[in-house]
């Protein structure tokens, strides 16, 4: 199963088609099965998953008129800048492993915490996607600020990042 940060999802066995309708389905099958074998139903396989203390997502506008090319490229320099490791802009950060969209970055909050952002861009609208998630209080503030000193000292051009902005105040 293969999911994104907006809520598609799509299956393998439905041919990665994205398909709300056949999702919906296979969670009430699943649903109905556990209640019949006596187990606790859906809500069992969430108990343990828990929130994070902060979350946001914001989407960069792309004005340029090749959508794809200008996103690709904000893409590439955040991996580039990531893998500085310690000399980077994002202090305590490292590249997850396995990033199926986008690119997911790790953020050691201390005290045992860790957050994360992740930069992708839409397949189909002239934008960039940004999401964060933090355990920390004012986490997410503080990453959206290094992102925002990473992203003005490239210069990028044609990426609106107005809405990075309100969060970093």
């Amino acid at each position: 199963m293969m999911i994104e940060t907006s809520g598609h999802g799509a299956m393998r066995e439905n041919h990665n088609l994205d398909d709300g309708a056949f999702l919906a389905v296979k969670i009430i099958v699943e649903a109905v099965r556990r209640r019949r074998s006596g187990g606790e139903g859906i809500a069992d396989l969430l108990k343990d998953l828990k929130e994070p203390k902060e979350e946001a997502e914001v989407r960069l506008k792309i004005t340029g008129e090749d959508f794809k090319p200008i996103g690709a490229l904000v893409i590439e320099g955040l991996k580039r800048e990531v893998l500085k490791g310690p000399e980077s802009v994002f202090e305590n950060s490292s590249p997850i492993s396995v990033n199926h969209e986008g690119y997911r970055v790790c953020v050691d909050e201390g005290d045992g915490k860790a957050g994360w952002f992740l930069l992708r861009q839409s397949l189909h609208d002239p934008v960039c996607v940004l999401n964060f998630e933090s355990d920390a209080k004012g986490g997410v503030k503080k990453m959206a600020k290094q992102f925002l000193k990473w992203f003005d000292r490239e210069g990028f051009q044609g990426v609106d990042v107005d809405a990075v902005r309100k969060i970093a105040k």
